[in-house]
C-alpha cells in the first residue's frame, strides 16, 4: 500500500515513494519512459516505520530482548548493532505480545493477529525464540476471527498460558491442552504470571485486581485503591508474590500475591510499567513506568519505589506516554526497552542514556 509518491521538483529521475513498511525510491525515473525499468531500493536508513507492540527481556540466554511489532511479525536482538532474523514458522504479520516462562526462560510464548489464518495464532519456542512451533491447542481464526491478537502469560513452570483476546474474553490452557474460557475475568483484561512461583497468575480489569494461587483454576479479586481503570500488571522476577499494577488511579505495590496494595508516592496516572536488576544485588528491584508524575507526562525510573527519576530528556522525548510499551532488563542495571509507539521502534536506555 503505497502512503504518498513525490518527485523531486529539481530532479526529475529522483523519486521516493512511501508504504506500511519503509520508504522506498530511486534516481532513474526517466527511464520508464524508454526501458521501462527502474532501480529502486529502500531509503529508510534509521526509519524504523512499524509499530513495537509488545517487549520482553528473559532472566537468561543469549538474547537480552525479544521483540513483536506490527506488520512485520518479531525478533530476537542478541547484537542491538545489527539487523536480526524474523520469527517464523509461523510467520505472523502482526504479533500483539510476548512473554516468557520466569523459571524456564528459554520457553517463551507470543500471539499473532491474522485473523483469517487457518493457522493457530500462538506460538511456543523452548530455545529462547531462535524456533518455533504453532501451538495447537489454540483455535485458529478460520473458526472464529476473535481467537487472533490480544496479551498473553506464561506461567513460571511453562505449563500454563493465560490469554486475554481481544473481544471473546480470557481463556487458559494447561500443558498444551485445548483453551479454555475463563468465567472468573472479565473481557479484555490485563494478564501475567508471577515469574517465580510456579503456580500464581494474575489479572486486572477496571477497579479489581485478580489472583491465582492453583494456576487459574479459581480467583479471588480486591479492589485497588482509587483506580477505575486498570493498564498494566509487572512481577519481580526475582521474588514470588511481589507484582504491581497501573492504571488511572497511579501504580500500586503487593508483596503477598495481589492479597493487598499500597500505593507509590506522587504518581496520579501510570500505563505500562515494567521491573528491572536491582541497583545492588540482592536489593529492591528497579521499576520503570510510563506515567504521569508531579504532573508531567514521560517516563520515569525509581531505585528506592520512592523518589522518581525522569529517564527521558530533549533528544528522547515520546509524544504520546500511554502508548510507549517497556521492557526492563532483569540481568543488567538500569537498562530498558522502550517501544516509543509507530515508526520508532526500540530505544535502549543503559547508564550512559538512552540511544
Amino acid at each position: 500500500m503505497i502512503e504518498a509518491l513525490v518527485i523531486d521538483p529539481f530532479d526529475s529521475n529522483h523519486w521516493l515513494y512511501g508504504t506500511g513498511a519503509t520508504v522506498m525510491g530511486g534516481h532513474d525515473l526517466l527511464k520508464w519512459d524508454t526501458v521501462h525499468n527502474v532501480t529502486l531500493k529502500s531509503y529508510a536508513a534509521g526509519i524504523e516505520e512499524t509499530a513495537v507492540l509488545g517487549l520482553t527481556s528473559p532472566k537468561s540466554g543469549d538474547a537480552h530482548l525479544l521483540s513483536v511489532v506490527g506488520d512485520i511479525g518479531g525478533f530476537r536482538h542478541v547484537d542491538f548493532t545489527k539487523p536480526n532474523l524474523a520469527f517464523s514458522n509461523p510467520t505472523y504479520g502482526t504479533t500483539t505480545s510476548i512473554d516468557y516462562a520466569g523459571n524456564k526462560p528459554n520457553l517463551i510464548v507470543r500471539v499473532g493477529q491474522v485473523t483469517d489464518d487457518s493457522k493457530p495464532q500462538i506460538a511456543l519456542s523452548s530455545d529462547y525464540g531462535v524456533s518455533w512451533s504453532a501451538n495447537s491447542a489454540a483455535p485458529p481464526p478460520t473458526q472464529n476471527s476473535g481467537y487472533a491478537g490480544g496479551t498473553i502469560a506464561y506461567s513460571a513452570n511453562g505449563d500454563t498460558l493465560l490469554w486475554s483476546t481481544p473481544n471473546l474474553g480470557v481463556f487458559r490452557s494447561q500443558n498444551q491442552v485445548t483453551f479454555a474460557a475463563v468465567s472468573a475475568l472479565p473481557s479484555g483484561a490485563a494478564v501475567a504470571a508471577d515469574k517465580v512461583n510456579g503456580t500464581a497468575l494474575y489479572a486486572a480489569s477496571g477497579s479489581k485486581f485478580y489472583s491465582s494461587v492453583d494456576t487459574g483454576a479459581s480467583w479471588t479479586s480486591v479492589t485497588v485503591g482509587n483506580m477505575t481503570s486498570a493498564s498494566w500488571i509487572a512481577a519481580n522476577p526475582f521474588k514470588a508474590g511481589e507484582v504491581w499494577v497501573s492504571g488511572n488511579g497511579g501504580i500500586y505495590a503487593s508483596t503477598n500475591y495481589g492479597k493487598t496494595f499500597t500505593a507509590l508516592p506522587s504518581v496520579s496516572n501510570a500505563w505500562k510499567i515494567a521491573v528491572g536488576a536491582p541497583k545492588t544485588t540482592g536489593g529492591k528491584p528497579s521499576l520503570y513506568a510510563a506515567a504521569t508524575i508531579n504532573g508531567l507526562n514521560t517516563l520515569y525510573r525509581t531505585d528506592d519505589h520512592t523518589n522518581w527519576i525522569k529517564i527521558s530528556d530533549a533528544d528522547h522525548g515520546f509524544g504520546s506516554t500511554s502508548g510507549i510499551v517497556l521492557a526492563a532488563d532483569p540481568r543488567i542495571y538500569k537498562r530498558v526497552y522502550v517501544g516509543a509507539g509507530a515508526g520508532r521502534y526500540v530505544f535502549v536506555m543503559t547508564l550512559s542514556g538512552l540511544y
